[in-house]
């Protein structure tokens, strides 16, 4: 559609004040306030009918194209626990629907355009990946080189050893098969001792990134479902990580935990809530499909309400609608 609008009220009395916004791809549009009469052109009936109403907004404006930002993510307010500077670990249990479709943010404080800070992606190639960047200004990747399997439960893990200076990856799928090529725990040492930190918000299901007006947006997006997503100030330990696979709670491994991020919980609301005490509670942003089925679903029960714990995934999608299916 080369011209779209909204009104930023359903409804005004006389006196009051009411606004639209309009996207145009037009260089000058026309725009005017009418009485509906009959809006259905069906030919069986009346037709379209209006009356033009003289009013002060009836004239014509330039125009301008005004993007429409879609995609799905959570956002998570950014405070002084999410900066990490050491050690951290991530993990979260994740079916990824489109993992070769580009760079897609897991879990990210980090901007594509300014490089900063850290990030867990499923990179373009489709496997697991880590980012990080020293105060120095260096930056580091790390790839399982495994590709994703679509349409699969997998638990992921991403564990940064600030002392050691090592990023270990862990990507095992739900069901393991003899010969399983996605399958693969794997370690890389790296010359960063100290994350740049930033004061971007958390991202969860993309990362930040610039327009070519230096606007700030959300990139990234990821396509498929997350579940249990955690965050610690340390690196944990391979038993740590090998319990969490178990499904023991985050917040029963003791100290360092930074975000439990329950998506079974509050799901009919924008909040995202955060079980780890801290509070980092984050808002679902264009309505990424809550209570869908987890990676622990058994199928005994098909009402979300009934069994929420296995409905504990989000579904996230970008802005290739066709490509998310």
């Amino acid at each position: 559609m080369k011209i779209v609008g909204y009104g930023d009220r359903f409804s005004v009395a006389t006196g009051e004040k009411i606004r639209f916004m309009v996207s145009s791809q037009e260089d000058t549009y026309k725009a005017d306030i009418v009485r509906l009469i009959h809006g259905d052109t069906n030919p069986h009936g009346p037709g379209f009918k209006e009356e033009l109403i003289e009013t002060i907004p009836s004239k014509t404006y330039p125009g301008k194209e005004q993007k429409l930002y879609t995609g799905s993510f959570i956002e998570v307010s950014d405070k002084p626990q999410l900066r990490f500077s050491d050690s951290f670990s991530f993990q979260a249990w994740i079916y990824p629907t489109t993992p070769r479709k580009g760079l897609q943010g897991l879990v990210t404080k980090w901007s594509s355009s300014e490089e900063s800070g850290y990030g867990v992606f499923v990179d373009p190639n489709g496997s697991l990946a880590a980012c990080i960047e020293g105060v120095s200004g260096k930056k580091t990747w790390v790839s399982s080189d495994k590709i994703l399997r679509p349409a699969t439960w997998y638990f992921v893990s991403v564990v940064y050893d600030a002392q050691e200076r090592v990023v270990k990856l862990y990507q095992e799928p739900l069901n393991m098969w003899p010969r399983d090529e996605s399958r693969v725990i794997t370690s890389k040492s790296v010359d960063i001792s100290k994350i740049s930190e930033n004061r971007l918000a958390l991202i969860i299901a993309g990362h930040w990134e610039k327009e070519e007006s230096g606007k700030s947006i959300i990139g990234g997006h990821y396509n498929g479902k997350i579940d249990s997503p955690c965050l610690f100030n340390r690196a944990l330990s391979e038993d740590e990580v090998v319990l969490l696979r178990k499904g023991i709670p985050p917040t029963r491994l003791g100290h360092g935990i930074v975000g439990a991020w329950n998506f079974a919980q509050d799901f009919s609301s924008a909040v995202v809530t955060d079980n780890s005490g801290n509070s980092h509670n984050g808002i679902a942003v264009n309505m990424p499909a809550r209570a869908m089925t987890g990676h622990n679903w058994t199928g005994n029960e098909t009402n979300f309400n009934n069994a929420p714990s296995e409905y504990g995934a989000i579904h996230f999608h970008d802005d290739d609608l066709e490509d998310a299916k």
